[in-house]
């Protein structure tokens, strides 16, 4: 199970670029960018949720099948974030 690290703060902005969410890690000043989509995902990081129980609750918010596609978005970003210390896992 993820969650999100204590050391990020998290932001979303319509105005820019037609939706972009930042998550900040105020320790290591890793900055993170991505779309709405992105912002759900990281809204799933609860420490509840396992790896398929996000991409299925994601799939359902998107109103999208699971494919692998989705499965493999998901995955890269939950690696990206844990690479730059924004999620734990445990």
């Amino acid at each position: 199970m993820y969650k999100l690290s204590k050391d990020v703060l998290l932001r979303y902005e319509e105005s820019i670029d037609s939706g972009t969410f930042f998550v900040f890690n105020v320790i290591n000043k890793e900055l993170w960018c991505g779309n709405m989509t992105s912002k759900f995902l990281v809204e799933l990081i609860d420490g509840e949720n396992d790896t398929e129980q996000i991409k299925k609750k994601l799939s359902y918010i998107l109103g999208v099948d699971m494919s692998a596609d989705l499965s493999i978005s998901v995955n890269n970003i939950l690696t990206e974030l844990l690479e730059k210390r924004m999620i734990v896992f445990g």
